[in-house]
């Protein structure tokens, strides 16, 4: 069944009976009916479906109180399609701008999800390809600033990277601040607020654990996995952020700046 074949404000009230949420992700995996779909897909996920501001329309009032319910779906849609959307991105063949509209999707609502951590370093692969890529570079490092992947991307040699318009979201550093589980620790490395943050209260940081990343790489199709995993390396190889750390030596401006940083971030993290 077509999206056009009967009222879109039916299906979308009485979702849950219907299998619109089935047929975007058939449409997702099979790259058809782009801009309708991801339309209604950033709809769902911003409330902002044009039908919520028509009561004119068939079903209007059922629609609107459906909102958080539709939210709630289209959020575990990212979750259940994840993968699938992760190629849909590394996928040139598709036409830009769909690419660049569903990375957007994805790096706001990402950290909404209920996903692991695995799943944010593979989305950390997926921007650090695309951030040296020709059409999507600025998005994906505008989300490699907001993923607090700023040194994964100058140790993918990503020289324009400026975070400091876009800093990390508050509930991705407070997820990183007990990093119990193997990928979180190895998330936690490649990081530069939620590392600090870390090593303001751990003598030593998590081991890199070259193997389990790059099993963890090769389910994407990456056209540069070896530099990819080299990378993540750098980055994950920096030293202990505050070894040595002497505020002797820190100019007074320094040491404000340092006082500064560290009351953000655990200010972001409470």
């Amino acid at each position: 069944m077509s999206l056009g074949t009967e009222s879109i404000t039916r299906r979308l009230a009485y979702f849950e009976g219907s299998d619109i949420m089935d047929e975007l992700s058939r449409n997702i995996r099979e790259r058809r009916r782009l801009d309708y779909t991801l339309n209604l897909l950033g709809g769902m996920l911003e409330e902002s479906l044009p039908y919520y501001f028509l009561p004119d329309l068939p079903h209007h009032h059922r629609l609107n109180r459906q909102k958080k319910a539709l939210k709630s779906a289209a959020l575990r849609l990212l979750e259940k399609d994840i993968g699938e959307i992760f190629l849909f991105l590394l996928d040139e063949n598709v036409e830009e701008e769909a690419r660049r509209y569903l990375f957007f999707l994805v790096a706001k609502n990402l950290v909404k999800t209920a996903l692991s951590f695995k799943e944010y370093l593979l989305f950390a692969a997926v921007m650090t390809e695309l951030a040296s890529s020709k059409d999507l570079a600025p998005i994906a490092r505008q989300g490699l600033c907001r993923y607090d992947l700023e040194p994964l991307g100058e140790s993918s040699g990503i020289d324009e990277i400026d975070c400091s318009k876009k800093l990390p979201y508050p509930e991705l550093l407070k997820a990183l601040s007990n990093p119990a589980d193997p990928y979180k620790k190895q998330y936690l490395l490649l990081t530069k607020q939620a590392r600090i943050l870390y090593a303001s209260s751990h003598e030593d940081l998590p081991e890199f654990d070259e193997p389990l990343i790059e099993g963890l790489l090769k389910g994407l199709p990456l056209k540069n996995l070896y530099a990819t995993l080299l990378a993540m390396k750098k980055a994950a190889s920096r030293p202990h952020p505050l070894k040595n750390f002497n505020k002797m030596d820190l100019k007074k401006g320094d040491m404000q700046r340092e006082a500064f940083l560290h009351s953000k971030i655990k200010k972001d993290c409470g």
